[in-house]
């Protein structure tokens, strides 16, 4: 069911931010900056949001080519990190769901060379990063002939950074702010850059060139075909070369994914004890299963969890863990454990060692829940 606040609660907040239009994925880019031009800090924004992260260092530091200092600043809700220069202030700012505090509507960070109780000066730098939730996905090649077909740009090119692919340009007009387009999963990440000096480009370029994908994040994904569950739970991105079913289901199994790559072999011994003795041999077998209940909201029964990492789908936070299992002999299990909207979602593999964790990370990465 839509949630009319939320959806109310963006346009206003997209109209407010910015002006321009790059497609269906690009709602609103150009009015980036504005907060620079009003001499006002970012984070003056509606209470939907959270107190801002403002922070002018912190985390690993570095030196970038030009010998400054640098941090990297991880952007966990959006799945990239870059590295910053120490003089630079970062602010982030989740946009909250009002109705459900675990969803997020949207994500924007600032990255200028004042901070949030300061106005900018007349010589201001300013790179202003928006991606919005909930709009339909869109594929590479509609995206690309957006881009390729508008009068907005004075000019537009095609960039690809560390694996992530997008576009950089620059408006024309009045309001001719630099602008990157970095194209994750359906879903577009705008980054405007404010004042539009030579100067400002060349340290926007400097940043951009640490882009970087993390595990677990939105990625471009292609060799995968879009599996859709015929009651509409999910859709899931699995590589074109595994195999798929759909299990019948009943009671509070909602939905129900089986898949598995090619070559995947796995055995198991009946042994006298509570359990059998599992051999993931080769490749991954993948479960997705759909309940009506709160199960995901806890840990996998009977694991000794060797990691647990969280992560985020459509906005929606869920837990990412690695474990085993008495019955694993050989072998290691993954699974996913998301809840939102009265639903667990869990998504499993059996994996053995040979098994491809680019796969398995970008099927995590691709499930969209149903609302």
């Amino acid at each position: 069911m839509t949630n009319h606040r939320s959806l109310l609660f963006i346009v206003i907040l997209s109209l407010w931010l910015l002006t321009g239009a790059c497609g269906t994925l690009n709602l609103a880019v150009e009015g980036a900056g504005d907060e620079a031009d009003q001499a006002t800090a970012p984070s003056a924004t509606p209470t939907s949001l959270p107190s801002a992260v403002e922070t002018p260092s912190a985390g690993s530091s570095s030196e970038d080519s030009s010998g400054s200092a640098t941090t990297l600043q991880r952007f966990e809700e959006l799945g990239i990190s870059l590295e910053v220069p120490n003089d630079l202030h970062v602010t982030k700012e989740p946009v909250v769901n009002l109705d459900d505090p675990s969803r997020l509507d949207a994500y924007l960070f600032y990255i200028q060379n004042y901070g949030g109780n300061e106005g900018p000066g007349v010589d201001y730098f300013q790179m202003y990063g928006h991606l919005q939730y909930g709009l339909p996905p869109e594929s590479w090649e509609d995206f690309s002939l957006v881009q390729n077909n508008t009068t907005e740009y004075a000019y537009i090119n095609p960039i690809e950074i560390n694996g992530a692919r997008g576009f950089e340009g620059q408006f024309s007009g009045t309001r001719n702010r630099f602008i990157y387009l970095f194209y994750l999963d359906g879903r577009v990440l705008t980054i405007a850059v404010a004042d539009p000096t030579p100067e400002n480009k060349v340290l926007a370029d400097e940043i951009i060139q640490t882009f970087q994908l993390l595990p677990l994040g939105l990625s471009d994904a292609s060799g995968v075909v879009p599996v859709v569950d015929p009651g509409g739970a999910f859709t899931v991105l699995l590589p074109e070369d595994w195999s798929y079913s759909f299990n019948p289901t009943a009671g509070i199994r909602l939905a129900e994914l089986e898949a598995s790559s090619p070559g995947a072999a796995m055995r198991v011994d009946d042994v006298n004890g509570p359990h059998s003795n599992i051999y993931y041999q080769s490749g991954v077998f993948m479960s997705l299963v759909v309940l009506e209940d709160d199960s995901a909201t806890l840990e996998p029964p009977m694991a000794t969890i060797e990691n647990r990492q969280t992560v985020y789908f459509n906005g929606v936070e869920g837990s990412d863990y690695t474990f085993v299992e008495p019955s694993t002999v050989e072998g290691t299990l993954r699974e996913v454990r998301v809840y939102h909207a009265g639903r667990s979602y869990l998504l499993r593999f059996g994996f053995a060692d040979d098994a491809n964790q680019d796969d398995l990370d970008r099927i995590i990465r691709s499930l969209t829940l149903g609302e």
